[in-house]
């Protein structure tokens, strides 16, 4: 017999469905940290989240990523200028 397991359904933070409508809407614009997975504007240099400086520029991968952290539970404090900057992770 299996054991079901109980996933915890995420209610979606509107604010976060808007930026990620964003990031999907044009993700020529973005890229995803290979440090800390974080999405970022594509002329940021360093993550300001891990100061990596490797990035993903792949759509496909950045669409994905997108989606990962829209339905997963936030993991960093989304204040107004990492939001209006469009950073957005879900590390640290």
């Amino acid at each position: 017999m299996k054991k079901s397991k109980n996933k915890k359904v995420l209610e979606l933070d509107p604010m976060r469905v808007k930026i990620a409508e964003g990031i999907i809407a044009n993700p020529k614009e973005f890229k995803v940290c290979d440090g800390c997975d974080s999405i970022l504007l594509r002329d940021v240099p360093i993550c300001p989240l891990c100061s990596h400086y490797r990035f993903n520029t792949d759509i496909e991968e950045i669409i994905k990523q997108t989606n990962v952290l829209l339905h997963s539970e936030p993991k960093c404090m989304m204040d107004s200028s990492l939001t209006e900057r469009k950073i957005w992770s879900d590390k640290k």
